[in-house]
């Protein structure tokens, strides 16, 4: 009766620690790793007095050496079990999880701890004839190491993860570079996401290969709508136009050598309302480039020979167009039938000009239209003289493009007159001009073109450096 009770408590005993199976093992702070090889010894160090010790699977020999505070395990054969170390007291203190490995693993395992030693935040395991590099890094160029040394070796798998803050920071380097408002990008379970709006397949393609640059995986969710102007940032171009009446004798000492824009990417249009004559051929117009334009223009207009008649400046995003207009809105009466109403035109000169910088160079499209008043038609009406042209040109940032021969004046006094109380601006005042009039002079537009890297820095140029009320008369 007593040895039934006995054995049922035992077995009590027995089903109550099944069910705590956390009360079989010493607490988790408690539990090492030891790695020992088939037939080699491994003196594992107790920093108490120690008392019994139990062992699970006999893989290892366990030898104790209490004077020395040591347990010496000798590896049998390979497998894993776990020893458990109790102090004087029969108290459990300490687990050790043993893995017992073959000569060759540990070689392998003793290289790639020394090629990582640098590398903070690392563990190195074996489970199942593998070596596993486990933590998290800080850097990618960590990870990338860990990774490639993982992909070297056979008996090697890498559990190395980048950390939550370098993870952040990846993702804001990445979104920093591809420096687009509508893109962003963020890090999850290891690949780098790209999401938003890209306006251009060229766009995308770009953000996908900076964000590659920085990190392997990448998953481009982002979503293509092409429109015909892309947003966003780009470099910044000043563009100083002067409108100046010039010697003829300076073109030469200049050193202006005209081209005419006879050519395949230059138009013009010439037109005067009324079949009216007078206006000079195509031919006559013409390009051509200038360096040191600005001081060569104080030194003209100082000694008399240059007179600049508007200076307007503009700043425009690279691949922009940017439309400048000098003169004034006219009225002109328009007979409707039975009744008569007042129209305003422009006259004067709009310049439209689109920028592009490449490197330290400017490629511009460039159109100008002059429109001027012309003589009193028969039957009592205002004519309006016309004449346009477009042109490409190519120069190096700080050179000047200048354009010739746009307008050509008659001698005449109604062409002369300026219209009754009308504002008699630079360019209408040129017509007063004896010496245009006699062909001693000559009407230039001149465009210089600088490059900025934003749009701030470009407006802070135009304030700090263009004064444009000292380049006036």
């Amino acid at each position: 009766m007593r040895a039934s009770l006995r054995g049922f408590l035992l077995a009590l005993a027995l089903l109550l620690l099944a069910a705590l199976p956390g009360a079989l093992r010493a607490d988790e702070d408690n539990v090492r790793d030891v790695v020992v090889v088939v037939r080699k010894q491994v003196a594992v160090e107790i920093p108490y007095r120690f008392g019994n010790v139990a062992l699970g699977a006999d893989i290892v020999k366990v030898v104790p050496l209490r004077d020395s505070q040591q347990l010496l395990l000798s590896g049998r054969v390979e497998g894993t079990t776990n020893l458990m170390i109790y102090d004087t007291r029969g108290v459990l203190r300490d687990e050790l999880d043993v893995t017992v490995i073959p000569a060759n693993l540990d070689r392998v395992m003793s290289s790639v701890q020394a090629l990582l030693d640098d590398v903070e935040g690392l563990s190195f395991k074996i489970i199942n004839d593998r070596v596993y590099i486990q933590g998290e890094v800080s850097l990618d160029e960590e990870l990338s190491r860990v990774q490639e040394l993982a992909d070297r070796e056979p008996l090697v798998e890498s559990m190395v993860t980048l950390s939550p803050v370098a993870q952040r920071l990846i993702a804001g380097l990445i979104e920093q570079e591809i420096d687009e408002p509508g893109i962003h990008a963020r890090l999850v379970n290891n690949r780098i996401i790209l999401e938003g709006v890209a306006h251009s397949e060229a766009q995308m393609a770009r953000a996908e290969a900076i964000a590659r640059a920085y990190y392997p995986d990448v998953v481009n969710v982002l979503d293509l709508r092409e429109v015909e102007r892309i947003p966003g940032r780009a470099r910044t171009l000043v563009v100083v136009v002067h409108f100046v009446e010039l010697a003829k004798s300076l073109t030469h000492s200049w050193g202006i050598e005209w081209t005419p824009l006879a050519l395949d990417d230059a138009e013009a249009f010439f037109q005067r309302d009324y079949g009216a004559d007078g206006w000079a051929a195509a031919t006559g117009y013409a390009t051509a480039t200038v360096s040191a334009f600005l001081p060569r223009l104080d030194q003209a207009r100082s000694s008399g020979y240059a007179r600049v008649l508007e200076n307007p400046t503009v700043s425009v995003k690279s691949g922009d167009t940017a439309t400048i207009f000098a003169g004034a809105e006219y009225p002109f009466l328009v007979n409707q039938g039975l009744s008569n109403t007042i129209e305003f035109k422009d006259i004067g000169i709009k310049l439209d000009v689109t920028p592009y910088a490449h490197g330290n160079n400017v490629d511009m499209d460039i159109g100008v239209t002059v429109t001027s008043l012309g003589e009193i038609a028969p039957n009592g009406y205002q004519s309006i003289n016309k004449s346009e042209l477009s042109t490409s040109q190519f120069c190096r940032a700080g050179e000047s493009i200048v354009i010739g021969g746009l307008q050509r004046i008659q001698d005449s006094v109604d062409y002369n007159r300026v219209p009754y109380d009308a504002p008699e601006g630079g360019v209408f005042t040129l017509y007063r001009n004896k010496s245009y009039k006699k062909a001693k002079s000559q009407f230039l537009i001149f465009l210089t073109p600088q490059i900025h890297e934003s749009s701030s820095s470009a407006n802070r140029e135009i304030k700090d450096q263009f004064h444009l009320d000292e380049v006036r008369q």
